[in-house]
């Protein structure tokens, strides 16, 4: 455990509250918890659900870092998934915003003060913020910045991560997590994002820790039909007028297959468009990356599939060269990308 200056006294009025969901959490909570106590920003309470059904030390260790910082609150909750353990603390909340933290992940020192100073001078609801992963791999994640952005992303991934969003606590305690769902943050992601503002800090906030024990890697098959079920309510409240050829390009990108037909690559080429038209280079550069790589897999459909690839590419400014050339070749021998 880290050495910290522990406040005698409980933070009378927090002005944000820190909630962390426990699941046989033993390996990596301690640096976990102690990443949000040495955070530069004092002024919060630190709400810990520790499951029922914890078979490991994470009941024992949270404890132990409790009757030493009094910020800390611990809880024992029902067993359920993630977010329904979280519903069982969000109403007891007594902070203006919520920060939300992985058991497993780590909040960078200035994380809860960024965010706190970035939300009370901007107009949004929900505040996250770029990533650095490692445990396996070490590398910076991109999320979008604006609204829009997010908006856009969620189509085809996460584009908000728990272990570095902040939320106005009323805007969560009104919107709580679904307990039936397995992949919880695409489910919640993609049902606030019609209802509230959010963004994403230019700024890393957290180190997020990959490793062979998330959810996405043990219900891996559960993940991707709740993605394919919680996309699809997405894409029709993003595009209500949208038609069914509309739909099934959307889920030939978003599952990395190739197109079927000529009127379905073309319909994905709108579709990426107009995901893309919003003010965010990189956001557009994503979308331009899938549509090249869309066309890659769909050359089977021969040399129309790269006139239909010109029309689009056109659209956002996508000319490299090389990889069009590649592509045409592609498109002239009829032969898709695996």
């Amino acid at each position: 455990m880290n050495q910290h200056e522990h406040p005698s006294t409980p933070v009378t009025h927090p002005r944000i509250s820190v909630l962390m969901p426990v699941y046989n959490g033993e390996k990596h909570l301690a640096a976990a918890i102690d990443s949000i106590l040495a955070q530069t920003f004092r002024e919060f309470e630190f709400i810990i659900a520790v499951d029922r059904e914890s078979a490991d030390r994470s009941l024992e260790i949270v404890d132990r870092y409790a009757s030493q910082d009094t910020r800390i609150i611990r809880r024992l909750v029902p067993r359920s998934r993630i977010g329904g353990n979280l519903n069982y603390v969000i109403p007891q909340a007594r902070g203006t915003y919520i920060a939300l933290m992985e058991a497993d992940d780590l909040a960078l020192p200035n994380r809860l003060q960024l965010q706190f100073e970035w939300m009370e001078t901007n107009p949004v609801d929900i505040c996250g913020g770029a990533q650095k992963l490692f445990g396996g791999q070490e590398n910076l994640r991109w999320f979008p910045e604006t609204h829009e952005g997010i908006r856009a992303e969620l189509l085809f991934s996460c584009a908000l991560h728990p272990s570095c969003v902040m939320m106005k606590a009323e805007v969560l305690q009104n919107n709580l997590f679904d307990p039936a769902a397995y992949f919880q943050d695409y489910e919640y992601w993609t049902r606030i994002i019609h209802r509230h503002q959010a963004a994403n800090m230019p700024h890393i906030v957290a180190r997020v820790r990959i490793h062979d024990q998330q959810n996405s890697a043990v219900n891996e098959q559960i993940i991707a039909r709740e993605q394919e079920r919680y996309g699809r309510r997405h894409f029709y409240q993003c595009f209500p007028a949208a038609s069914d050829l509309d739909y099934q390009a959307y889920r030939q990108v978003a599952e990395s297959r190739p197109c079927a037909t000529i009127a379905q690559l073309a319909a994905a080429g709108r579709l990426l468009v107009q995901c893309g038209d919003v003010p965010e280079n990189a956001l557009r550069g994503r979308m331009a990356a899938r549509w090249y790589q869309t066309c890659l897999r769909s050359a089977a459909l021969g040399p129309e599939a790269y006139t239909i690839f010109t029309r689009f590419a056109a659209r956002f400014g996508a000319a490299d060269s090389n990889a069009w050339q590649t592509l045409q070749a592609a498109c002239q021998a009829g032969k898709g990308a695996g």
